[in-house]
């Protein structure tokens, strides 16, 4: 058998080469007769990262490519890999909207399609399904949901996004994010750093940069940001009467958008009395198939801290499976829905309201106040969730596996 896993791999982003690597353990430990290949516009770069086969073919660059210098071989190599591929595998990530406009869940149909007419099977595992813009976008999603064998949403909310007529459909249900699969796996290194200590406290931080397709001035927003998390990691110093020693989390390495260090380090000119402490971790030095301890390590390091403030999704997840406290800043729903299911809401700010108004700073500072009176509480809050999070992560597993044979 073989199966292609396709998502937004390769481009140095922690979690989503984490769903990667949950899905490819789970698909590999199906059969040892397992053919993987991971769809990637990086081939390379996953291959290390993941020793696994990887190829571009279902790229429509790539095939555009191909027919635009009249070669026959290679179009005919990709129809050849399609024809001889059992399932495409959706695995992970926000895919299913026109944010960004249409091309993306145009791909999404075009590889859909070209599966469909050669009669393989088509799954969505733990993807996330936002409003759809255009009619074109609509027609698209419905196309799709109905040629798949299999569409696991990642939330709740997700699903309840869909139209009506997609909903009653017995092949289309909810779930939640593929690394929740992993808290077993990741159960032996929590907790490496015991309740709070009195001399000090270690606060990891992961912040990524104003995301432009959300309509607003980046740079005053990323300025903000910067001045109010500075003002807060400044205060919180006095607050608590303790050292205090932040741990920058980089989920995302790269230009703009991407580019997680720089907001962090702009941060860190802004913050007195703290100290910084930069773990030597990094994606994109990661090689011949070392993902998998790079994410041990990661989950090592957030273990031995007090609490995260995370704005990218994946710290928080990883946050929650390692029951370290966290308080989130949220900037899309997919982070609403993870406080609403974890019983974390008292814990989460809006990035956009507060940078508004500009009371980011005293948001944070009264809930770490409450995050620190109540630690050992909000630890148990969050194993009692992992335990329903871990059994719902398992059911999506057996599901896709059932879907699949």
């Amino acid at each position: 058998m073989r199966y292609i896993v396709d998502g937004a791999y390769g481009f140095d982003n922690l979690g989503d080469e984490a769903m990667l690597a949950t899905a490819i353990e789970v698909l590999q430990r199906q059969s040892s007769d397992i053919d993987l290949w991971v769809s990637s516009y990086s081939p390379a770069k996953i291959t290390d990262l993941h020793d696994v086969n990887a190829t571009n073919f279902l790229l429509l660059g790539t095939l555009l490519r191909n027919f635009a210098k009249f070669d026959l071989s290679a179009i005919l190599e990709q129809i050849s890999f399609i024809r001889n591929t059992d399932a495409l595998i959706f695995a992970g990530g926000s895919i299913l909207h026109d944010k960004k406009g249409l091309r993306n869940i145009l791909v999404i149909f075009y590889k859909c399609l070209f599966f469909k007419i050669f009669g393989k099977k088509i799954v969505f595992w733990g993807v996330a399904h936002d409003r759809m813009n255009s009619l074109i976008s609509k027609a698209s999603l419905y196309l799709i949901m109905r040629c798949s064998s299999l569409v696991l949403l990642r939330d709740e909310k997700s699903f309840d996004l869909l139209p009506n007529n997609l909903k009653a459909k017995n092949h289309i249900s909810w779930g939640v994010d593929i690394l929740f699969g992993q808290i077993s796996r990741l159960a032996n290194v929590r907790p490496a750093r015991p309740a709070v200590d009195d001399g000090e406290l270690r606060i990891g931080l992961s912040l990524r940069p104003y995301p432009p397709n959300l309509g607003a001035d980046q740079q005053a927003y990323d300025g903000a940001l910067v001045k109010q998390l500075g003002a807060y990691l400044s205060k919180v110093a006095h607050f608590s009467e303790r050292r205090v020693t932040v741990v920058p989390l980089i989920f995302s390495e790269g230009d703009h958008a991407r580019d997680d260090s720089a907001i962090i380090s702009r941060v860190q000119k802004c913050a007195s009395n703290c100290v910084f402490l930069w773990p030597d971790l990094a994606i994109s030095e990661c090689a011949i198939g070392d993902f998998s301890n790079l994410l041990i390590d990661y989950s090592a390091t957030i273990s031995e801290l007090d609490f995260v403030i995370g704005e990218r999704f994946h710290s928080l997840v990883l946050a929650q499976i390692l029951e370290v406290p966290y308080i989130a800043i949220s900037y899309d729903k997919k982070i609403d829905q993870l406080v609403q299911v974890t019983g974390m809401k008292n814990y989460c700010v809006d990035l956009v309201s507060s940078l508004r108004v500009g009371d980011l700073s005293e948001q944070l500072l009264q809930m770490t106040s409450s995050l620190l009176l109540a630690h050992k509480q909000v630890q148990e809050k969050l194993s009692v969730s992992n335990l329903a999070l871990e059994r719902k992560a398992l059911d999506n597993q057996r599901a896709v596996i059932t879907a699949l044979i």
